[in-house]
C-alpha cells in the first residue's frame, strides 16, 4: 500500500513538473526612457482686429509655422487593445522623461488642426531596452513654414560613457562655434559637439559663460550650483531668429534631467 501511494506521489509530481516547463514564457515588455523637445525660433506673433472694438485679438500659428504639441504612435491599452499613445512635445520648455518601447522603431504622427486623420511626421530609431535618451527636434529647413515638412533628429544618451556621472551637459547643435567657459575650464565647442563636466563640490556656484562669433555675442552669463547624481544640468545651444531672440543666432535651452527611474504614464486613445 506505502509503495502505491509513494508511486502515485511521485507521479502527481513529476505531472506537475512537466506542467510547468512546458507552459510558455509570460512575455516581457521591454522599455527605455525617452524625452523629447522641439527647439527653434519662435513664430512671429501675428493679429487681427476682433469686431467688437476691444482691440486686436492673437492668431494661433498657421500648421507649419510652430511644430505639432503632441504626438502619436501605435501601441496598446491597459486591456491590450490596440491604441494611439499621446506623448506631449514641448516647444523650446523642457520635457519630462517617458516609457516607450524599446528594440521597435518608433514611429510618430501628428493630428493637424480640423483633421481626423493621424499624418506621419517622424521616426526615432529602434533603443536599446533600458536606454535614457534625449530627442532634438529642429526645422530642417528655415522659412514661413520650418515645420510642416520632417523635422530633423539629434539625441543626447545620457548613459554613453562620455555622459554617465556628469552633472553638466552642453551640446552645440547651432551652425556656429561657441567659446563656453565653465569655471574655470575654457573650451571653443564646434556646431554638433557636446561636452560635460563633474565637480566634486556641489554647494559652491559655477559660472557659466557662453559666446559666438568674432564679436564673441553673449549667449549667457550666470551661474548653476550642481547637484549630487539625482539630477543633471542640461543646456543646448541650437538656430535662432535674431528677430525674436534678442538679437542673437543663437538660442539656449536649459532643463534638468532626473537620473531616477520613470513610472509608465502615458495618454492612450482607443482606435476607430
Amino acid at each position: 500500500m506505502n509503495i502505491i501511494i509513494s508511486l502515485t506521489f511521485v507521479l502527481v509530481i513529476s505531472l506537475a513538473s512537466a506542467q510547468v516547463t512546458s507552459q510558455e514564457p509570460s512575455e516581457i515588455v521591454e522599455s527605455a526612457e525617452i524625452s523629447i523637445v522641439a527647439l527653434g525660433p519662435k513664430p512671429p506673433r501675428k493679429y487681427a482686429p476682433s469686431g467688437d472694438g476691444d482691440g486686436p485679438i492673437m492668431l494661433l500659428p498657421k500648421h507649419g509655422e510652430s511644430p505639432p504639441s503632441r504626438l502619436y504612435y501605435e501601441g496598446k491599452s491597459a486591456d491590450g487593445k490596440r491604441a494611439w499613445v499621446s506623448l506631449n512635445l514641448p516647444f523650446n520648455s523642457p520635457s519630462i522623461m517617458l516609457k516607450v518601447p524599446a528594440k521597435q522603431p518608433l514611429e510618430l504622427h501628428q493630428k493637424i488642426r480640423g483633421e481626423d486623420a493621424y499624418v506621419p511626421y517622424v521616426s526615432i530609431p529602434a533603443l536599446p531596452s533600458g536606454s535614457r535618451m534625449i530627442f532634438i527636434l529642429q526645422p530642417s529647413r528655415f522659412d514661413a513654414l520650418p515645420w510642416k515638412t520632417e523635422p530633423s533628429i539629434d539625441n543626447i544618451d545620457l548613459l554613453s560613457i562620455n555622459l554617465k556621472g556628469k552633472q553638466f551637459i552642453l551640446k552645440n547643435l547651432s551652425n556656429h562655434k561657441v567659446y563656453h567657459a565653465f569655471d574655470d575650464s575654457v573650451k571653443i565647442v564646434q556646431p554638433k559637439e557636446i561636452i560635460a563636466y563633474e565637480r566634486p563640490m556641489t554647494s559652491e556656484l559655477y559660472r557659466l559663460i557662453a559666446a559666438y562669433g568674432n564679436k564673441k555675442i553673449p549667449i549667457y552669463n550666470t551661474a548653476v550650483r550642481l547637484n549630487d547624481d539625482s539630477s543633471v544640468h542640461l543646456y543646448i545651444l541650437f538656430n535662432d531668429y535674431p528677430a525674436t531672440n534678442a538679437g542673437r543666432e543663437v538660442g539656449v535651452f536649459r532643463t534638468m534631467i532626473s537620473t531616477a527611474k520613470t513610472p509608465l504614464n502615458l495618454e492612450v486613445s482607443p482606435e476607430d
